[in-house]
């Protein structure tokens, strides 16, 4: 199996960044490498939205796949770049809790040592000028103990309550409320929202309405039958959720 590379930002998809990055790692990869791009269409600098979609990554992505999280309105600051191993996988970020599902299954957390920076290049671009060399060194077969010094102190994002966590190309409103949480019988409410109920699949849904569904991702996201939630609910993102 070829390696893998995921990039996951808030880059966009008009601009070059994301191609200077991938750029890099076809550069200084040893063999053939998959590339695969998970999203660029993060919201500008949310950290927390960013985290949530590392948690659907691990589930699927085979051993050894280097995940690139790069949502970093820090950069060029003190802020230390860090690479986790966790679920047999590596994960490269900013240390802002872009990275913080996956720092309590950690086997190992590092502080990158800069000396990885390519020469030369700017302090506004650590995607291209830092993390993308650092992930090739992990695509050749390096390993954490070879990329940086070991930390205890990540920064991790602080526990929240029940929060609309993104928003879907759908419309479909995703929530960080676990399915475990909730019954057939329970209720759901966004701000000043209705009563929402839940359904088992979209089908079920009635048309115009709005109804709580166990997402793919085994979390409850608000969905709307061919419509989209968000716009119905008038929601967003960070607005607290109530399950009753």
């Amino acid at each position: 199996m070829k390696p893998i590379v995921t990039f996951t930002t808030d880059f966009g998809y008009s601009d070059t960044y994301v191609a200077e990055m991938k750029g890099v790692i076809l550069s200084l990869v040893e063999d053939a490498v998959t590339l695969i791009d998970v999203t660029h269409a993060v919201p500008h600098y949310s950290v927390e939205s960013a985290a949530s979609i590392v948690r659907a990554l691990y589930q699927v992505y085979p051993p050894r796949t280097v995940h690139l999280v790069i949502v970093d309105p820090g950069v060029g600051s003190s802020r230390r770049a860090i690479a986790v191993s966790a679920h047999g996988q590596f994960f490269l970020g900013p240390d802002n809790g872009v990275l913080t599902e996956v720092l309590d299954s950690a086997d190992h957390i590092i502080e990158i040592n800069p000396s990885f920076r390519r020469v030369g290049e700017s302090r506004t671009f650590d995607g291209r000028d830092l993390f993308a060399p650092v992930a090739a060194k992990l695509l050749n077969g390096a390993g954490l103990p070879d990329l940086g010094m070991t930390i205890i102190d990540p920064l991790r994002l602080a526990k929240m309550g029940y929060v609309v966590e993104s928003i879907d190309h759908f419309g479909n409103v995703r929530t960080n409320i676990p399915a475990d949480k909730i019954s057939d019988h329970s209720w759901i409410t966004i701000g000043n929202s209705e009563r929402i109920s839940m359904k088992k699949s979209y089908s079920e849904i009635e048309s115009g309405k709005v109804a709580g569904i166990i997402s793919s991702n085994g979390m409850i996201e608000i969905a709307a039958r061919e419509q989209s939630a968000a716009q119905i609910l008038n929601c967003h993102l960070g607005e607290a959720v109530t399950v009753s």
